[in-house]
């Protein structure tokens, strides 16, 4: 199997079933551990988002909703759509965002580009899904690309002692 078959079924299946699904994250996004990737703190694996499968026996998958409070949500604050290791079916985007009237570009002189772009795949009726495992450890966790390219957003400028605690729990992939 290939690292990319399950979130292909996804997608797959999600256009024969008419769900509007734009993006299949390739981590859990049931706590920001799960999402980075940080060993040990990805304890509630598969329990986030409403869960799906595909078929009977094929790929489960959780499919992500915005702005509810659920105890089975997690990271309901942010609209879903991120840049984050997954795979996309670019044509949804395109045809969706056209049907809106939305050009599916990213806006990089906005200090939150991932973030307006991702509003933006809300409103254009698409969603995310995300795959009940953790494949692809974050390489942006210690230093964003963001601040690679001295483009720091808010969050980004947290006190020196709260990154160096955050620091300290990340491993390296191979720890994992």
């Amino acid at each position: 199997n290939h690292l990319l078959d399950e979130p292909l079924a996804v997608l797959k299946y999600a256009e024969s079933i008419g769900e509007p699904l734009l993006q299949v994250l390739l981590n859990d996004q049931s706590s920001r551990g799960c999402a980075y990737a940080i060993p040990n703190e990805c304890p509630a694996l598969g329990s986030a988002g409403w869960p799906r499968q595909v078929n009977d026996t094929g790929p489960r998958y959780s499919l992500h909703e915005f702005g509810i409070l659920h105890p089975n949500h997690a990271f309901t604050y942010w609209p879903g759509f991120t840049l984050n290791p997954a795979l996309w079916d670019l044509y949804a985007l395109v045809q969706d965002f056209s049907d809106v009237g939305f050009l599916p570009i990213f806006d990089t002189e906005d200090r939150r580009f991932e973030q307006a772009f991702s509003l933006k795949v809300y409103d254009a009726g698409l969603m995310v899904a995300y795959l009940p495992r953790v494949s692809l450890a974050h390489i942006g966790v210690d230093e964003s690309a963001y601040g690679l390219n001295n483009f720091t957003r808010p969050w980004d400028e947290l006190p020196s002692s709260n990154k160096n605690n955050y620091d300290k729990r990340h491993r390296p992939r191979d720890e994992l």
